[in-house]
Formats: structure tokens, sequence, C-alpha cells
């Protein structure tokens, strides 16, 4: 006999049924079968169980189809074969695809993409679900008119049809099950006398219809709960249509196998509501069909949120608060959005912050884990001819054998000297210095400790890349089971398993063993299911891609007071009090499917009408989403909470749903919420904090109070005063000198580097030279290391010739010496070619040939000029060629000022060594006098202090002639197509006269230029020889000045320093510090801050305000 159970949401139909199974246990009956879905019956046998007891209980059994299935098999046999898993279909697919491909036409193009496969296995799962033979599919295609419909069904027969023979050939496909029960039972009587009960079900699959028939054949009795209010209602947009439908069609089918079928048992009221508003809801939602106003809406709430995070956040919050505050707990609460993915994160990240226990209806992906990323890293790397991406991906998985710091220190290495691809198949020669021109001891052992951890993440991708080679999917897993014994994947993956319980995460740990699990479980698959099948390695990749894409972990969860979040059409809550809808959008709750898989909507329709009972159209579709809210909304008993919001994460802008405005129009005054009430929903530690940090400059008692609570909490202290720093703004500092003197020391040895630094941004300073934060930089030739070669070619040009000697060699010779110095410079100080990219090669070239031209302007400069090269790279320091400056502070201590002259020359006149300092510049700044006074561009000048002040010893009467700067870089330029070459030489000229400051004596213009007309230097003398007003001269006095000033700014610098100053205000105007600046993400400082603004003085302003000390810093 068929017995169903009509009635709405709430109206007590599971309540109903399980009475009726209780009374019937009790009176002595046992063969009693609950029938539910998969979701739900482990919560149907605890409450089943609470009911009877576990004596009686154990004469009900609770099952799904699933488990249905497993049981008979188990009793009458049907079960036994090697059984395919989700990672075996990917790679039978992945097999009937290449058998076919040949024959295919319109999906020939995408047999090989991971896609495509996951497509066909869907649509071979639905067929299966609605008993659909391959050869169905073909009789449909053969009597179709042409065109792409019968061309896609023709070929998907095809490729359904070679997959299934794989299957039959060698494997059992659990997909099949149900349809092999449905024949079984045809044999074997299991439902004979048995009284079978179903609750939970909207409608049945074809495999499900089949087993309903053999059920309704053998049973004694059958009852069924449907959630609809008669049976009466036909088709169209009506909630409990497809319900109805489905009892119909039961009783038709009961009919059919001469089974009594009794009158319906209908349930009118609404049992589970506390509230008349909620019962509302149930009643007219999408239903205009009004029954009693409820006055009341304190059972519901309706939220605006401004984005998924504030959505998060409001629902975490208010779950604590009804908590807290109300008494629920966190198991009557319920979470449901149309698809949970796009919440996963958000929510998690929200209610750990807010400390409450989450429980995600959801099973975990395989894919992103450590050990099968390895696996995947690994594949990736060998059949992309060893790319380095892949390669440092691989390492950092931590399941190739290197320690954390290894994996650093190569990767550091790889970024310097720019390794790809085979070059990690051999030692590197590299410096770990990058360019330097010593290769010591230290970096060797280096090098040697790298090219060690090099060899042992590599060695095993060869031996992997060996064994994959010419390999069919057996040869293939076991190539990838080798990697993992040769690297102590499994010995590495137990120890994290230990020390995750150690740690308390249990829940982690249990992941991580199952994931082992899992994994052979797939490789063992793949070597079934693909043995013979020769596969490119790059495809074998994309497979295993696929199978763990599929792949997931069912996680059980960890507390027994939990709020429980799903998606709409999986989550089966159980009674909950409290349901949070969230996501309540247009388009995505209730959701517009957009078309996809392999079949358009259209296509689907005309084959639905053709006959061939494909799942849902677009119609039914439609039904389903509205039935989904429908349950949702009716699921509390207490309180229902729908939310929205204004933006999606990306910030595009989302409209409320037609959910929301059903609520509007039930409930006219109902008030949405648009911003949480924060204090009365900071429930927890960490969004108290937040609250805090929000309200810290307001004057109010609410700030005033939280300030006081995390004074005296333990941990807190610390934060609440960077807070108040943050809050008055304060700049970045140390607590006292004595952590400051240990961190920069009394004795301060600086360098003109570091000075620059300095005056461009304290913090970035204190974060270079305090922290010893490097930036990692890559050994290539950019413009320092082209600036660099420049001052080693010309030293040793100038060392070992004189200017008459290069004036007069011949353009070859010259030629060839300038390559041969190039050519040591490369051996000698960056490692030989061996590892150079055809970048670096095309640039040194390039300097190759312009060389010469930098040459000849110098010696055109030094064969005029009195002026003799005597020091190149002249160490400034002790134990170097001179003293350096050195400057005692007030209160103890002292800075030193060291450094390295490129190039010093000196003109000995009237017993007097005049002295001036030039530097080769690759860049385009000119000297600006004015940046001395803000303590920037300041080398030259220290250097020739320096000379003045310590060179007696080495050069006799010192006088400070200047420092000059010479252009280094030949640049094109602009010039009329007609203009002769002694025109383009004069232009080309002109880009390489120097700047810089000299000293403003005649003697000493002329001894550089005998002419003193400025083609070589930045000062000129007048027809009545006096010098030319734009000359950039001072007079020695004015250098004095000059020295007092940058020794006035070093002792300030350092004082600030040992004061524990080290505030984030950078150098803004002429310089923008900001601009290239390393730690600009970790100073905090933000536009409208406090600047040091640089701005650019007229040289004779400079002067004139030292001299009356009137500069303002």
């Amino acid at each position: 006999m068929l017995q169903l159970i009509l009635g709405r949401a709430g109206s007590g139909k599971t309540g109903w049924l399980r009475d009726k199974i209780a009374a019937k246990a009790r009176g002595g009956e046992e063969s009693l079968i609950l029938l539910v879905p998969e979701q739900v019956s482990f919560q149907n046998e605890r409450a089943l169980l609470g009911l009877l007891g576990p004596a009686f209980a154990r004469r009900v059994e609770v099952l799904s189809f699933t488990r249905l299935t497993d049981r008979i098999q188990r009793e009458a046999g049907g079960g036994a074969g090697r059984r395919l898993q989700d990672s075996g279909r990917c790679m039978l697919m992945t097999a009937a695809l290449e058998q076919v491909k040949d024959e295919l036409s319109f999906y020939r193009r995408s047999t090989g993409s991971p896609d495509f496969i996951k497509a066909v296995l869907q649509l071979s799962g639905e067929c299966k679900q609605n008993a659909i033979l391959p050869a169905a599919l073909e009789a449909m295609a053969q009597g179709m008119e042409e065109g792409s419909l019968k061309e896609k069904t023709r070929e998907l027969s095809l490729i359904l049809g070679s997959y299934e023979a794989l299957v039959a050939s060698s494997f059992v496909d659990p997909l099949d099950d149900l349809t092999r029960l449905a024949s079984l039972l045809a044999e074997y009587p299991f439902f004979e006398g048995k009284q079978v009960f179903l609750d939970g079900f909207t409608g049945f699959t074809g495999q499900e219809w089949a087993i309903l028939k053999r059920i309704l054949t053998q049973a004694a009795q059958v009852t069924v709960t449907l959630c609809a209010d008669s049976l009466d209602e036909q088709g169209g947009p009506g909630l409990f249509a497809p319900a109805a439908e489905t009892g119909r069609r039961l009783v038709s089918l009961a009919k059919e196998q001469g089974s009594q079928v009794a009158v319906p048992v209908t349930l009118t009221k609404p049992l589970r509501y506390q509230s008349g508003a909620l019962a509302k809801v149930e009643r007219e939602l999408f239903r205009f069909t009004p029954g009693e106003e409820a006055q009341e809406e304190e059972a519901l709430w309706l939220f605006e949120a401004a984005n998924p995070q504030e959505e998060a956040q409001f629902v975490a919050r208010t779950s604590r608060y009804l908590a807290r505050v109300k008494g629920y707990r966190y198991r009557q609460m319920a979470i449901i959005a149309r698809t949970a993915q796009p919440y996963e994160d958000v929510l998690e990240a929200a209610f750990s912050q807010n400390e409450v226990p989450l429980f995600l209806d959801r099973r975990e992906q395989i894919d992103a884990k450590p050990l099968t990323a390895a696996v995947l890293t690994a594949l990736e790397a060998v059949s992309g001819n060893f790319e380095t991406d892949a390669l440092l991906r691989y390492a950092k998985t931590g399941f190739a054998g290197l320690t954390l710091d290894e994996i650093a220190q190569l990767e550091n290495y790889v970024l310097l000297w720019g390794i790809d691809r085979r070059r990690w198949l051999s030692d590197w020669q590299g410096n770990p210095q990058g360019f330097a021109e010593q290769f010591s001891d230290g970096a060797k052992e280096i090098l040697s400790q790298i090219n060690r951890s090099r060899a042992r993440l590599i060695e095993p991708l060869l031996h992997l890349e060996q064994a994959a080679q010419d390999a069919d999917g057996e040869g293939m897993a076991k190539a990838v089971y080798g990697l993992l014994e040769e690297t102590g994947a499994a010995y590495q993956l137990k120890s994290l398993v230990t020390l995750l319980r150690e740690e308390g995460r249990n829940q982690l740990a249990d992941e991580q063993a199952a994931l082992w699990e899992l994994l052979m479980a797939i490789l063992d698959q793949a070597a079934l299911t693909l043995k013979g099948t020769r596969l490119l390695l790059r495809r074998f990749l994309d497979t295993l891609r696929l199978v763990f894409s599929t792949c997931d972990l069912g996680l059980i969860p960890q507390g027994l007071d939990e709020v429980q979040f799903g998606a709409a059409d999986r989550i089966r809550p159980n009674e909950p009090k409290v349901t949070f809808l969230i996501g309540a959008n247009d388009g995505e709750f209730p959701q517009n499917r957009s078309p996809g898989g392999l079949l358009t909507d259209f296509d689907r329709s005309r084959l639905i009408a053709m006959g061939l009972p494909l799942s849902q159209s677009v119609e039914q579709q439609a039904q389903e989403e509205r039935f989904l809210v429908y349950t949702a909304a009716a699921s509390p008993s207490d309180l229902l909470i729908v939310s929205y919001k204004r933006q999606n994460a990306l910030g595009d802008a989302l409209l409320p749903s037609v959910l929301v405005g059903e609520l509007r129009r039930m409930f006219p005054t109902l008030a949405t919420q648009v911003s949480e009430l924060a204090p009365s929903l900071a429930q927890a530690v960490k969004p108290a904090f937040e609250l805090t940090a929000l309200t810290f400059r307001e004057p109010t008692v609410l700030s005033a109070s939280l300030k006081a609570l995390f004074a005296t909490r333990p941990g807190y202290r610390q934060r609440l005063a960077a807070l108040e720093r943050a809050a008055a703004r304060r700049p970045f500092a140390f607590a006292g000198r004595e952590a400051a003197a240990r961190l920069f020391g009394s004795k301060m040895t600086l360098s003109a580097t570091k000075i620059e630094k300095y005056h461009l941004c304290r913090f970035a300073y204190f974060c270079r030279y305090g922290l010893h934060a490097k930036p990692r930089k890559k050994a290539e030739f950019n413009a320092l290391e082209y600036g660099t070669a420049i001052h080693f070619l010309l030293e040793r040009l100038l060392r070992t010739h004189s200017p008459a000697q290069l004036n007069e060699q011949p353009p070859a010779s010259l030629q060839r010496e300038i390559d041969e110095l190039l050519e040591e410079y490369v051996t000698t100080r960056l490692g030989g070619w061996e590892d150079k990219t055809p970048r670096f090669r095309y640039l040194f070239s390039r300097l190759s040939r312009t060389a010469r031209t930098l040459v000849l302007q110098l010696v055109a400069e030094l064969c005029q000029s009195e002026f003799v090269p005597t020091d190149f790279e002249l160490a400034i320091g002790e134990g170097g060629d001179l003293a350096p400056m050195t400057l005692r502070l007030p209160g103890g201590g002292e800075v030193q000022v060291e450094g390295k002259i490129d190039r010093l020359d000196v003109m000995h006149k009237n017993g007097k060594s005049y002295v001036r300092v030039v530097d080769y510049k690759t860049g385009t700044k000119v000297f600006q006098l004015s940046d001395v006074l803000f303590g920037l561009n300041m080398q030259m000048l220290l250097y020739l202090i320096t000379v003045w002040q310590n060179g007696k010893d080495r050069y006799g009467d010192v006088v400070p002639a200047g420092i000059l700067y010479m252009p280094s870089q030949d640049a094109p330029v602009e010039t009329d197509r007609h203009t002769d070459e002694a025109a383009v030489q004069k232009e080309k000229s002109k880009q390489f006269k120097m700047n810089g400051l000299l000293l403003d004596d005649k003697q000493v213009i002329v001894g550089m230029e005998p002419g003193a007309a400025g083609l070589f230097i930045p000062a000129k003398l007048t027809k009545s020889g006096e010098l030319d007003s734009r000359s950039s001269v001072a007079s020695l006095s004015q250098f004095g000045r000059l020295a007092a000033q940058m020794e006035e700014l070093l002792t300030r610098m350092a004082q600030t320093l040992l004061e524990g100053d080290v505030a984030a205000v950078p150098a803004a105007g002429e310089y923008d510090a900001c601009a290239w600046c390393d730690y600009k993400t970790v100073c905090g400082h933000e536009r409208g801050d406090p600047v040091r603004f640089v701005e650019k003085i007229d040289r004779v302003q400079v002067l004139e305000a030292l001299a009356d000390k009137e500069v303002q810093l």
C-alpha cells in the first residue's frame, strides 16, 4: 500500500513520520526502513535513537539510496569488481577520447581540454542518473534533421559508448550501482514484507524511480512525505508543482504494480513557528494568498551590507550576540547561501575573528594541498623543461626535501642570476654576492651549499623525467610514486601529522593523513585505468590536475555546538531556531542559472521534447530555484535573518533579490538595517579591539571604556600603545637611547650612500642599515653596473697610459685594448660569460662600441689640462690610503666617513697641490649645490673635504680645486639631416661637458682648461678675464663653510639616530624618496603626512645663506 503524507514546510511531516515509525517499533514490528537523502541520514538516526532508545531503535534501518545499495549487495551479491572512483572516471574518459578523437568533428579540438573532459563526465553522470544509454543518444541522433544538435548528439553517443566499453571491460562504476540494484531487485525480493518510509525528497532520478518501482511491488507498506498541500497543482510556476507531480507519478506507479493507494494525509497546521511573522512568510512567499496580518516583526530581520566581508562580519557577530545575550545554542543556527563557495573564506575568517564555532558543509578540495601540489608542480617542472617558477613552487610545497633556509638561499640565487630551464641541470658558477671583484672563500662555500641544494632538488626530478619517458598510465603512476619515495614524502607527511596533533590541530592532521591515502588511491586508479595507454607527460599532468580538482576530502564536524553553513541545494539544517539567509541578491538567490555544459538550454529543451528524460528544463530550473528560497526562508522556528549586499567583492553594484521584494510586500513597515550596531555586536576580543581602534580618537564613554579594558588585558598593552601612537601620528622612535645605541653604535661609520639614504628618509635608513633588510637584486647589466664597468675601463687605461699616449694610439689599437679590458672585466668582476643572458651580451657589446668615444673625449680633456690623474680607487678609512673624516659628538661618541674616490687629479703649482675629485656618471642628473643643504648628493664634496683635511702627508699643501662629474654615456644627438660631421661632433662634445663646483681661482680654471671657454668644465672667463657669472664656482672660504655645513649635518644625523628617532619623514619636492623605496609598504607613511621638502635654490643664494647661517632645515 502507498500512503502519501502531504504538507507545507513546518507542518510536521517529519515528526508525524517518526512518531509512526516509533509506534510500530514499540509495537514489535521490525522490518522497518526509513529512506532519506544522504545528507540527513545521520541526523535521522540520532533523532530515532533519542525517540526510541537503543533497544527499539535497532528495529529501524535508516538508509540512503547509496547505503541501501551497499546493504543489499552485501546480502545478495552483485557489488564485486574493481570499483572506479572519480579519479578513475577522469582517466578512463581521457582514454576514451584518445580512442575516438579521429572520428569526431564538432568536438575534435576539445578532446585534450580538462574542462571538456569534466563536462563530458557530468553529462555521463546525468545520463546514468536518468537511465539514458549511449545507444539511446545514437538512436535519437539518427532521427534528427541535419544540424549542430544532430552532430553533437551523435558524437556524444560515440564518446559515451567508448567510455562505457572501457568501464565494462574491467571495472565497476559506482554511478551504475542503482541501475544494477534495480535489476537485482527483479530477482531478489529484499523488500518483501517490509514497511518503507521515505522522507525529505522533492523528486527522484530515473535510477531511483526504477528502485521505487521494485519497492512498491514488494513492500507491504510504502509511506512517502512530500512538501505540497495537495496533488492537484498542475505544472506552471507553482511552488509545489514538482512535488505534486512526484506524488501523482507515485500513485500511478503504485497502481501499475497492483498496489493499493490510501487517501493522502494532509497536514495543515504550521507547527514549527513561534512567530506569526514566520508563519506568514511560509504561507505567502511567492503566493498571493494573504491570511491573518502579522503585526510583530521581531522574528524577521533584514540587513543591507556594503560587501561580502561586512555581510560575513554581521552574521558572525550576530551569531555570538544571539548565543551570549539571547541564550541560543550555536547548533540551533544555520546559515544558508545559494552557492557556498563565494562565502566560505570570508565567513571562516569572520567567525574565527569573533570566536564563533562554524561548520562549513563542504568537502575540502585537494588540488591546492601541499602534497598534491608537490606532485603537480614536479610534473609541471619536468614537462615544462625545468622552468624556474614551477621548480620554486615545487620546492616550497615542503615535500622536496629542502629546508626553508635552503629554499630561500636557492630562490635568492636564481633571482640574482636569472637562472631558468636547463641551466638548473648543471652546477652554477656565479658569485652569490652578484657582480663582485673578489670571489671570497666564504662566497665559494655559499655557492657550494647552493649547488648541493640544487642537486637535491633536481636529481629526483631527473629520475621522474627518465621514468616517464614513453610510459603508459601505469608507468606514469609508478614514476610519480618513485618521486614521492625518493624525496621521503611519506615520512615528511607523517612528521607533519604528528606535529599538528601535538599542537592540537586534529582536523588538519586528519586531513593530511587522509590526503596520502587518497593520493595513493588516485595513483592506483591511474595504473589500472590507463595501463597500455601511452601519454605525453603534459597530458598526464593535465589529467591529474583534472582528477585533483574533482576529488575532495569530507570533513567531520569537530564540535557538537557549531553554527552550520552550506548551500541551499545541499544543506539540511536540523530544525534550526535561527536561519541566516545570506546573499539575497538579484541573480544570486534565487539563482539565474547560466547555460553550461555541453548542451545549451535550447538543445536540452529540444531533446526533452523528443522524449529524452534529461534532468531539468529551463522552466523546471526556475521552479527549483524558487522552491530552494522557500525552504530556506521557511526553515527557522524563531528568527529569520535575510541579508544582501550593495556590491560584490570586485566592487560591482548589486540589487536585492525578489525575496527581499517579497518580504517588503508582506511586511511594508519592515526596517532594513544598513549598518550594524557595533557596540552591541562587538561580542569577542578581536572585534572589540577593532572597535577600540575605530573609536580611539572619539571622546566618548565607549572609547574610554574599551581603552581601560585593554589596558589591563594581558598581551594588549603594547598593541594599545601602538594604536595611541598611530592615532597621534607620532613618528617611529626607539623607547630609549640604549636600544638605539646598541643598534647603531656610539662609534658610527658612515658612507656617502648611507648619508644619502638617511637624508632621503630616516625610516628607510633604519630598515636598510639598522635592521639590515636588504632588497633582493638581480645580477643584470643595468645603469649601475654600466657605470662600474666604465670606471674600471678608464682607470685601467689611465693607470697604464698617459693622456698623450692614448691620444696618439691608432683607433684600431685603442678599440682592441678597450675590448680586452672589458673582457677582463667580465672575467674578473662578473664571473665570466658562461651564465650571461643574451640581453647581457647585447648590452655589453653596445658598451664596447661606445666606450671608445668616451675615452677619446676624456683624453681630449686631459691633454689640454694641467691636472694629472694621480690616484684611482683611493680608499678613505681606517687602514686605507687616507684617514677618514672624523667628528666628535657632543656627549661622547664619534662619526667616521669612509669611502673610495674613483679618480683624483692633482695640479702642482707654486708649492701647492690643487686637487680635484672626478666621478663618471651614467645618469642625467646635474649637480645642484642646494642639495647639500638637505644632506643630499654630498659624496664628492665629502671626499674633497677629506683630502683637504687629511691629505697633506700624501699630496703636500692641499688646496681644494673642485669636484667634477664627467658624463660617461654616449647618447644620440638631434640634428638636421644636412648637418656636417664637424657640427655633429660639436653637439656630441656638449654632452660630455662636466658639471660640478670649482674653486674661483683663475689659475685653477685655466689649469683645467687653458682657453677657459667652458668647453669641458662648468666655468669660463669673459673677454675681460673675469669669471662668467654662470660659472659654478666657490671661494676657498665658501668651501670651508660647505665643510662646516656637512659636518653639522653629519653630527645632527648621528645624534638623531642615537636618540632613537627613525621617523618616516621622506624627502619630497626636487626628490621623491617614496617613488622607488623598497620599504614603503611597511613605513605607514600616507599622503598628507609630514615630509622634508627639498627645494631647488640658486648657487649664489646657497652661498649667501651659508655665510649668514640663515639656512632653515
